[in-house]
């Protein structure tokens, strides 16, 4: 926002001014607010972040309620990514087109991040279970340490190391990655946490990297879910 790049509508916590209304709410896909987003930056409009906005929302009270709602969200995704992808594309070199950082950036959003990198990983460890037909043990390729560097070359500055290694490499940053984001959060919103308990602060802190990874299996059954519907959320008293 602070950077003249639209937002986007997630969840339940905005305002649509009255006159975008005129002609009745139409969108209908298991993820309405994103495909309002969606529109909004092809036509030139822009969302707002507001800092002092106050909403109360309810949040999913077990795992398997979240995993239902964010399913639905993961399979949304792709809806509207299919619906908008193209057309997002086109306008991204149209000169009629204003705000083109905005449409890059809603462009990426919906590009398949999370599916494709997912992909990659599977054919990159069906391809390294063929190494054998080129010559190069199973070993060498999942568990090639080379004893004359140190740990940290190995783990974190060779290309060479065997695949188990790049992977730890990669979940490594990830978390990290995940904490960052974390914390900067935290910092810059932290009047919104003040009255949540100590604890409840620490575990969510704790377990967030956990919460981003599961993007990842949710968007790959999304992908190939025919179909996916609203289901009731159920939340504490």
């Amino acid at each position: 926002n602070n950077c003249n790049v639209t937002g986007r509508v997630t969840g339940c916590g905005f305002v649509v001014p009255s006159d975008q209304l005129v002609n009745g709410w139409n969108f209908t896909s298991i993820t309405e607010d994103i495909e309002y987003s969606a529109n909004s930056v092809l036509n030139g409009k822009k969302i707002h972040f507001c800092y002092d906005a106050t909403f109360y929302d309810e949040q999913p009270k077990t795992i398997k309620t979240m995993w239902n709602q964010r399913l639905r969200w993961a399979k949304g995704q792709h809806i509207i990514s299919k619906r908008y992808l193209p057309k997002l594309f086109v306008a991204l070199f149209s000169r009629k087109s204003k705000n083109k950082v905005s449409l890059y950036v809603t462009l990426s959003f919906h590009s398949y991040i999370v599916v494709t990198t997912s992909f990659i990983a599977i054919l990159q460890v069906i391809a390294l279970f063929l190494s054998p037909l080129f010559n190069i043990s199973l070993h060498d390729a999942f568990l090639y340490w080379n004893t004359n560097e140190s740990w940290f070359h190995n783990m974190f500055l060779s290309l060479n190391t065997g695949y188990l290694f790049s992977f730890l490499k990669g979940m490594v940053f990830f978390i990290v990655y995940s904490y960052i984001t974390a914390s900067l959060v935290r910092i810059s919103a932290h009047e919104k946490f003040k009255d949540y308990k100590l604890s409840k602060k620490i575990l969510g802190f704790l377990f967030f990297p956990l919460f981003l990874a599961l993007q990842f299996p949710l968007d790959l059954i999304g992908l190939f879910k025919k179909q996916v519907k609203w289901k009731k959320i159920p939340h504490g008293k």
